[in-house]
Formats: structure tokens, C-alpha cells, sequence
């Protein structure tokens, strides 16, 4: 009677372990053809009251074989659309899933359900994984290493890695020349952050991830790949949307008007281990994020050196030391 009772237990009366982090979900759909009913999950929106992450599904490129030269209207239609959303329920938290705002023509949000996993990001993964056709299932860095170790040498000379070392390298340079600094970085990026800890995920949700935070410039730092900058582009994005967050938070509850940059790291225009075509696709992706930075009001820095990125923090905090 017992092991009746447990198989008809209700999703909700499932007992969870009670360090999983609860939330609530809702998938994203594409209507391709409008009015045919055909209907395909690009991303899934997760919220709670500590966070929120809007996750695309990770095979979005797969539109290509079934669309042809109208995926890309497809795609720029999934990232609008998703942008919006984002935005929306930066502002609104959980009511953005279940009173969602009229998206673009095409894309719909379905209704939202409970869920529960290790973070929000994994809830979201998880109910991709079953419910899109576009989900590509991520590789485990481990898996990466233990594949080819050409390829992480490649990478590495490359300025790619498997987790962005740029701002942990702008942290120690700054470091190195004013030591007093090093409290304004991200705690994992500080020099005297314990190195095994840093492979380690820092946040469960997509909360405000902010690489310095100093008295007068607030800044993230990134690379565009050089061998992949418009996928590379998606990421330079998160940390753009983090620094606008960051800075219309702060001052609607201080009044302090800081200024907010985004350096990223590109190769130099005369690096002879690029192609010419890999550096027009590194200045197109470039010219796209400036757009979008532009409308943010948000200032982009496009550099080739971590010793200038860091020069610039240590001129625009100088100021306020020597007040001190």
C-alpha cells in the first residue's frame, strides 16, 4: 500500500532535498510560421525571490539546416525577443513568467510551472534537455581537457579558455602596481583568492556579476574569441546587461553616478596569428556590441593589452587615492 502511495504522488508532493534551489519556470517558444501552430523551445525563463536566469537553448545554430537563409531572421528574432524578456524580469522577478509582457510577433511564453535543481541555470538546463528539439547538451570541462590537449594549446594561444582568465589577470596587474586596490575586485579574482577555489561555480542564479567596483568606475572584463566572436558576442552581452543593472540599480538607491565600462579584449588588428577574414568578423561582432552599448549608454573599451586595461583602472581611481 505504501509503494502505491508513493507512485501516486504529485510532482509538488515529491519530497526534495532541502539545499535545492526552488523556482519557478517557463519555456520560451518560436512560432516560425506564424498562424500554423508549429512551435519550437528556444530558451526557458527561471525566477525566484533571490534571482532569475534566461537560458537559450544551446543549438539555436541547428535553425540554419531546417530554415536556411531565413534563420538568421529567426535568430535575431529569438535574441530580441529574449533581450526583452530579460529586461522584464530584471524588473518584475516572478510576475514576468506568470503575467508575461506581448513579445515580438513569433515568440510566446508558455505558462509557468514549478521546478527545483541545484541552481536556477540547472533548472533550466534540465527542462531544456526534455522539452527542445535546439538543445545541445554542454561538454564537462574535464571532458575537454581529456579530448585533445592540441586543442587546449591551440586555445591557449589563442587567448581562449575554457573559463575567462581576463579578469583575473587585470585584477593581478592592478595588484601588482597598487595593492590597495585589490579589495575592489570580485572576491574570486583577488591575487590572494585561494586558486582552487576558482574553477568552482561562484552563484547559483543569474544575479549581478560585477568583475570591479571602485569610488569612481565600475568595470567587467571579457574576451571576444578570435576564433568564434559572434557566439563569443553572447557573452560579452551578459557582462554589458550585468554592468546596466548594476549601474541603474545603484543610482536609484544612492544617486551616485559612476561610470560603467565594459573592457574587452581583442586582437590587435596587425596580430599575425589571425587571418584577415577572423579580424573583419572580430571588428563586425565588435561594431555590433558598440551599437548595443550605445543604447545602453553604456562605454565599451575595446583593447589588445591586459597592462592598458589596467593602466586605465589605476588612472581613473587615482584621484580618489590621493584624497586618502
Amino acid at each position: 500500500m505504501s509503494e502505491l502511495r508513493i507512485n501516486m504522488l504529485s510532482e509538488d508532493e515529491i519530497p526534495l532535498p532541502s539545499d535545492l534551489t526552488r523556482a519557478k519556470w517557463a519555456p520560451v517558444y518560436l512560432e516560425p510560421i506564424i498562424g500554423s501552430g508549429e512551435r519550437l523551445t528556444v530558451g526557458i525563463l527561471v525566477a525566484s525571490e533571490d534571482g532569475f536566469a534566461v537560458v537559450r537553448a544551446s543549438g539555436l545554430d541547428r535553425l540554419h539546416c531546417l530554415y536556411a537563409e531565413e534563420a538568421e531572421g529567426l535568430l535575431f528574432l529569438i535574441d530580441a525577443s529574449l533581450d526583452e524578456l530579460q529586461e522584464d524580469i530584471s524588473k518584475r522577478g516572478i510576475d514576468a513568467l506568470t503575467h508575461p509582457i506581448s513579445t515580438l510577433a513569433g515568440i510566446t511564453v508558455g505558462q509557468a510551472l514549478e521546478g527545483a535543481g541545484e541552481s536556477l541555470e540547472a533548472i533550466a538546463e534540465s527542462w531544456l534537455q526534455v522539452r527542445s528539439s535546439l538543445y545541445r547538451p554542454k561538454i564537462a570541462s574535464t571532458e575537454i581537457a581529456e579530448t585533445s590537449e592540441t586543442v587546449l594549446e591551440v586555445a591557449s594561444k589563442n587567448d581562449l579558455t575554457i573559463q575567462d582568465q581576463l579578469p583575473a589577470r587585470v585584477a593581478q596587474e592592478v595588484a601588482a602596481i597598487r595593492p590597495g586596490l585589490a579589495d575592489f575586485f570580485r572576491l574570486d579574482l583577488r591575487p590572494s583568492f585561494d586558486q582552487k577555489y576558482r574553477s568552482r561555480p561562484r552563484q547559483k542564479s543569474h544575479t549581478v556579476n560585477i568583475d570591479f567596483s571602485g569610488s569612481r568606475i565600475v568595470a567587467n572584463f571579457c574576451t571576444l574569441n578570435a576564433l568564434r566572436p559572434f557566439n563569443a558576442a553572447k557573452n560579452v552581452k551578459t557582462r554589458l546587461w550585468d554592468l546596466k543593472v548594476d549601474r541603474d540599480r545603484s543610482r536609484k538607491m544612492t544617486g551616485i553616478y559612476l561610470d560603467h565600462e565594459l573592457f574587452v579584449f581583442r586582437p590587435s588588428e596587425s596580430d599575425p596569428n589571425y587571418t584577415d577574414k577572423q579580424l573583419d568578423n572580430i571588428a563586425e561582432a565588435l561594431h555590433e556590441l558598440e551599437k548595443q552599448a550605445d543604447q545602453e549608454e553604456i562605454r565599451i573599451r575595446p583593447l589588445s593589452s591586459v597592462k592598458v586595461m589596467a593602466q586605465h583602472i589605476l588612472m581613473a581611481e587615482q584621484t580618489e587615492n590621493r584624497a586618502h
